[in-house]
Parts: structure tokens; sequence; C-alpha cells
């Protein structure tokens, strides 16, 4: 396409889907206060190939003062779209109110971004006969915990990791990244995803190079041990609490990639 400067060039065409708004209130499950600053996120699988890894669309926005948020949806997006919603220290949950660990910021896929939407979700349907506005998708969460931290090497860098959470059985409950950085470039601790208040263990897997730690020192079990066996610390959270200072020290062999893929 050849251009000149102030030319115009027709023909380039592009079409355009309306986009359906999808609202509701997010409130707390106990007080039924409006919940203001909640992570809500619309969102569906783009159909691809089969052997390809999965894919998502979504829409982020937050609720306002008075818990009410509006989300957007193409309308071509006629396999219907999930929506979740969550906070800090507020157990995420998808529509209609199914509880999911994982977190609002991971769609509330378990494991993290994998296709598996947790038992009980509903798709709302967008499509010819859903209209310009669907409302109704509403929250009531639960009032829980997190942590929080900084995975980094014996040299004090910054590592992308991997991070499983178990609960006092052993069970592992929920799963998230640590990234290292923020997008400003700046050192940030990673954030857990809102868990019901209790004890807990965590473990941070270095990527690319491989080594494992629990929390707070000790190597990862083997695949015959459960977390339980390697003596981590326990990790106690109570309801509103966000815990600070669940820090990993983790020594790499060779290369290593930090926040900056370097």
């Amino acid at each position: 396409m050849n251009t000149l400067d102030h030319g115009l060039v027709s023909g380039i065409d592009m079409p355009l889907h309306p986009n359906v708004t999808i609202g509701g209130t997010v409130t707390d499950a106990v007080t039924h206060q409006a919940i203001s600053g909640a992570t809500v996120a619309a969102w569906h699988r783009v159909p691809i190939g089969w052997e390809a890894p999965p894919v998502y669309e979504a829409y982020w926005t937050q609720s306002d003062t008075q818990g009410h948020y509006v989300a957007y949806a193409p309308s071509d997006w006629a396999d219907g779209v999930y929506v979740v919603a969550g906070s800090t220290t507020l157990i995420s949950s998808i529509y209609p109110n199914v509880a999911c660990p994982n977190g609002a910021e991971y769609l509330c896929l378990a494991p993290l971004f994998s296709a598996e939407v947790p038992a009980g979700a509903a798709a709302v349907a967008v499509d010819a006969n859903s209209g310009d506005h669907i409302s109704g998708i509403d929250f009531a969460l639960q009032q829980g915990g997190a942590f929080n931290g900084l995975v980094r090497d014996i040299t004090d860098a910054p590592l992308f990791a991997s991070l499983k959470v178990h609960d006092a059985s052993g069970a592992q409950v929920a799963a998230f990244s640590a990234q290292g950085y923020d997008t400003f470039g700046n050192l940030a601790p990673y954030q857990s995803p809102a868990l019901p208040a209790g004890t807990y263990f965590a473990s941070a897997t270095a990527w690319y190079s491989g080594p494992c730690q629990v929390y707070s020192g000790r190597p990862c079990p083997t695949q015959a041990q459960s977390i339980l066996d390697v003596a981590p610390t326990p990790i106690t959270i109570a309801r509103g609490e966000n815990r600070s200072g669940i820090d990993f020290s983790i020594a790499v062999d060779g290369v290593f990639i930090d926040g900056f893929g370097g």
C-alpha cells in the first residue's frame, strides 16, 4: 500500500462487532456491604487448534464505590463469557459464586491458565438474543487472607518462579507465579490469591533452571513424598490479613532467567 502525505486511501475495511455490556454488583458475603476496587474479568477461550496451548481473551475492570461494575464482551463470543471477581483478601469467585482459590488474576482456571473451569461455573450467553446489556451477574465474596514476598537467587536477583500452596493436610489448594518485577521494571513481590484463613505451606520452583524450595529454605519433596515430609515452615494467615515477608532464596545452576529475561 503506497500513501502520500495528506492523501486518502480507501478500501481499508475492518468489520466491527458491537459490544455487549455485562453488569452486576460485588458485595461482602457476610456484611453484604459493597466492595470497592474488586477485580472483575469477563473472558472466553479463543477457539484454536487442539494441539496449541489455550489462549484467552479477557476484559478487565474494577467495581466502583457502590460495588457496581460494567464489563464488555464482543457479541461474536458465541461460546459465552465467564465472569470472575476477587481482590487481595477476598476469595475469588467465578459466576455464579463458585469459589476459585487460583484467583481472578488467573481467570479462576485450575491449574492456572488451563482449560479446566471450576465445577459449577456457568458461561453467560452473549449472542444476538442476549441484547445490548446483561445485568444481575452479581458476586458475594467471602473474606479470606493472603501472603506475599520475594523470590530471589542467592545473589538477591529476582527470579521468575511458579508457586504452589498446600493446606495443613498437604493437599495443593492454589498455584500462581512470581514475575520478579512490575511493569515499570521495579523489584516487586509476588502476591498469593486470597485463601480461607488458616495454615498453609508454600513452595517455589525457579523457571528454566528448575530448583524447587519450600518455605523456608528446604528442598522440595520428591514425587513420592508429601510436602509435609520435608518439614516446611507453616504460613498462618488471618481473615483480612495480607501477610508479607514470605520470601524464597533459591540457588540456581548456570544461567538463570530473571524478570527481564536475561
